[in-house]
């Protein structure tokens, strides 16, 4: 066998190592929590959803310092006042861990939070929010966290409540609105919405220090709110309280509505959306969903959003939508359930999963 020499010139060996000095291969970069105690933040390998901060608060090496030069910067986020109150917060034989914080930056608006799938990151975003904070105590293999959840308005705020609370039974009121249960409460006061859960159940002392997080976080937000007005526009017999979400674009409404194609409905014209259940008990016992888009006084945007789904709907089915486009209330069957969307001026109503064809027509004859 013949053997082939390969000579590679010396300019070009030593202009590959240059090369390689100068432009090390990016890595992935992450959205990473934030340490208070921390000037420079740097990320460290931990699996998503630990318990241990993945940020650390010694001071960077000299080959991490002469490393991160030739990368792009990291993120140097700032707690809160409410994060900071959080951080601050101490109980005998609990160990503080250091601040999980992500705030939306250019290029990374999806919330990065952690055990959170990508569903519940974009209805977050749907619902603006502007910063969390996760604040962690230990006790051998004990923690509690304590998750902070800061909006752009309190309509966001009741939302991330609606959607994310553990629990129904509220022994004490905190707050604007309060659920509990055995291991976690979870309340929402203006634009904040706090949650603060253990992970070990049937534990009598991490009981003892939720209940006693929750009470010092709330007496520490000083701005207060109220349910969204859409609430109280929504039909109340046969409502189940309870089970109202609130929609704010077409991700929470896809999420909380078993209806095709609501992303014809235009949901950035709209002022606000819920979606809740309704137990008809006559004349026949069956559970359905509302879907209330309200725009705010714009007929002509709830005109144009009823007849985009129409069109949409029709097109699918093959029909010639411009006998349903004539009225302002139309029934498709889909499968062995009925849907039903009226246009009542500047809002849209949509009521799925009816077996009886008349049950849907029965609940949308509360609407004035």
């Amino acid at each position: 066998m013949n053997s082939v020499s390969l000579v590679v010139p010396p300019k070009a060996c030593l202009a590959f190592c240059v090369a390689l000095f100068l432009f090390p291969v990016p890595q992935a970069l992450a959205q990473v929590p934030a340490s208070t105690a921390a000037s420079t933040n740097i990320p460290a390998s931990v699996p998503e959803g630990s318990p241990v901060s993945p940020v650390t608060s010694k001071a960077p090496s000299t080959s991490a310092l002469s490393s991160s030069s030739l990368s792009p910067a990291l993120p140097n986020f700032k707690p809160t006042a409410l994060g900071a109150f959080a951080n601050r917060l101490a109980f005998e034989g609990w160990t503080g861990l250091d601040l999980y914080i992500w705030q939306p930056v250019a290029g990374a608006l999806l919330p990065q939070l952690p055990e959170s799938d990508g569903l519940k990151a974009a209805i977050l975003q749907e619902y603006g929010l502007q910063t969390f904070t996760r604040k962690s105590l230990q006790r051998g293999q004990r923690y509690i966290h304590i998750d902070v959840y800061e909006f752009a308005n309190k309509d966001g705020a009741f939302a991330a409540y609606a959607f994310l609370r553990r629990g129904a039974t509220t022994v004490v009121l905190r707050g604007d609105a309060t659920s509990e249960d055995d291991d976690s409460i979870s309340f929402v006061q203006g634009k904040t919405f706090i949650s603060i859960y253990g992970t070990s159940g049937d534990d009598e002392e991490s009981k003892d220090v939720i209940r006693r997080v929750a009470t010092k976080v709330a007496k520490a937000i000083v701005e207060t709110g109220a349910p969204p007005y859409i609430l109280s526009t929504m039909p109340q017999l046969e409502f189940l309280h309870g089970s109202e979400k609130i929609v704010m674009g077409p991700v929470s409404a896809r999420r909380f509505c078993p209806a095709p194609y609501l992303n014809s409905l235009d949901f950035k014209q709209s002022r606000l959306a819920c979606v809740a259940d309704y137990q008809m008990r006559e004349p026949v016992k069956e559970r359905v969903k509302l879907l209330l888009v309200d725009y705010g006084g714009n007929a002509k945007a709830a005109a144009a959003s009823y007849q985009s789904y129409i069109s949409a709907l029709c097109q699918s089915r093959d029909e010639n939508p411009d006998l349903r486009l004539a009225q302002d209330s139309n029934q498709f069957r889909n499968g062995a359930t009925f849907t039903e969307i009226q246009l009542h001026g500047s809002r849209i109503f949509m009521v799925t999963g009816a077996r009886k064809k008349y049950s849907a027509e029965l609940l949308l004859r509360q609407i004035r």
